[in-house]
Order: structure tokens, then sequence, then C-alpha cells
């Protein structure tokens, strides 16, 4: 919020028309080049060998599926070849289809063969890592949880989980808009669902945290005061202790209650 991305979305002329975005992505990637550095790195391949892990979701439009990168193991080969990875997934994670371009990223086959392939945001797929199976089912392996002793997990949703009545305009740009956002929505009840049934099944309190309805917000709204309001409301709400609760009817079938 101090202003590093004042000046982010740069709109591309009518070329944006033929193009694979309707922003460019200089600034973008330009932020994400200056703040991942070795040094960063380095940081992260220190906490990898302590056992934390730093896992990022992007989208591989060509295979249909979502890809889950450990940031700590690429961060632990610490050559050139693992930061300029590091940064493309970064940047591959945070590209909206049709807003910013897609990235492609190279990975080599089982019969050795490289293919570049087509990443976008992690959220057109996973809107978030608390479903059953892979890192989260790996996880409660490893904290003994699977023998019936309770535990939480804590959701993060980048975004409104509540569905929200308004008038949609006949503009193009705002059908779009609103489309994308009603899919982002149906998307994540659905994965919310699962992570529901998963928690009760494992004998696990679930707990989630995301923008009040109340709040204005857009994931495309990178003005300073706005992000700096949020930042607020997020950081008043932490210190009153009702930042986190269980999901509401109409999110994933829940009544919410705030976290005691």
């Amino acid at each position: 919020t101090g202003g590093q991305t004042e000046g982010l979305v740069s709109w591309r002329s009518l070329s944006a028309l033929t193009a694979p975005s309707l922003l460019s992505p200089r600034i973008l990637s330009d932020l994400v080049n200056t703040h991942v550095t070795p040094e960063l790195l380095r940081r992260v391949a220190e906490e990898h060998a302590r056992g934390r892990r730093l896992l990022v979701v992007t989208t591989n439009l060509d295979a249909e599926a979502a890809v889950v990168w450990d940031m700590g193991q690429i961060a632990t080969q610490g050559d050139a070849n693992a930061l300029a990875l590091f940064r493309e997934v970064l940047l591959a994670s945070a590209s909206i289809p049709g807003v910013f371009p897609p990235v492609l990223i190279a990975t080599v086959q089982t019969d050795g063969t490289i293919v570049r392939g087509m990443h976008v945001d992690g959220g057109v797929t996973v809107p978030f890592l608390a479903s059953p199976g892979g890192p989260v089912t790996a996880a409660l392996e490893r904290s003994g949880r699977d023998n019936g002793a309770a535990g939480r997990v804590f959701i993060i949703i980048n975004g409104q989980a509540e569905r929200q009545y308004a008038v949609t305009s006949g503009r193009i740009s705002a059908i779009l808009g609103r489309a994308y956002i009603t899919s982002s929505k149906a998307a994540t009840a659905r994965e919310l669902a699962a992570a529901v049934t998963f928690a009760g099944a494992n004998h696990l309190d679930l707990f989630i945290t995301d923008i009040p309805t109340e709040a204005e917000s857009s994931s495309l709204d990178f003005d300073q005061a706005a992000m700096t309001s949020l930042f607020e409301l997020g950081h008043l709400r932490g210190l009153e202790g009702d930042a986190w609760r269980a999901p509401r009817a109409g999110e994933a079938g829940g009544e919410g209650v705030p976290v005691e």
C-alpha cells in the first residue's frame, strides 16, 4: 500500500482487440522483478529447510489443469534459472485471463522434451488450497491430525465470498466483469463446500476470512487510497478478533459464527 502499484494498470490501445490481453504486462513484470531478488530466494530456501512450505497455484490452459508450485523447492536450487522460474510463476499466478497476458513456462517432460505451457491465475481452477487431496492431505498426515485429534483450517479468500445483487449495465466491459466475478464466486462456493466436508470428516474446525460485503473492492483497483483503506479495514478486524468466521449459508451450506 506504499504506492509501488501506482500506475500498475497500463491499458493497451485498440490493438488489444488482437492482443492476448487488455492490459500490458510490463509494469506488473517490473514490479515482480524488483521484489523477487536472489536475497529473497535465499530467505525462502532457508524457511523451506526449516519445514515451512510456500505453495503457489497457476492454471495451465493447455492442460486445463491447476499446477501447484513448491516455491521453496525452486528457491533451494538458488541459480539464475530458479530465479527466473520463481518470477514467472508469481507473474502467472497474478495474470487474470484476458486482463493480463498468460505466461509461458517451460517444463521438462518425462521423455526429456521441453514444453512451454501457457499459465494464468490459479484461481481459474482452484480458488484456494484447502480441498481434499494434494498439499492439504499431505499436511494433515504430517501433523498427525488423521488420528482423530482436533485441528483448525484457516482459509483466506482473496475477494468477497457472499453473493451481492447489483444492476449490470449493457456495456461489454461491465458484462464480462460481472460474468467473471459470478464465475469466481461459484467456483469458490464449490471448493468451500468440499473443504467443509473434508474438514468435518477429519475432525477439523474450518474458518474463513474474506473482504466484507460492505467494503468496496475490485481486483483491478490499484489506487493507493483504496488499497490503504482496505488494508486498514483488515488490520482493524484482526485487532478486534472478528476477522475469522465459519462459512455462512449460501457460501458452503453452513451458518456463520465468530471464532471464540
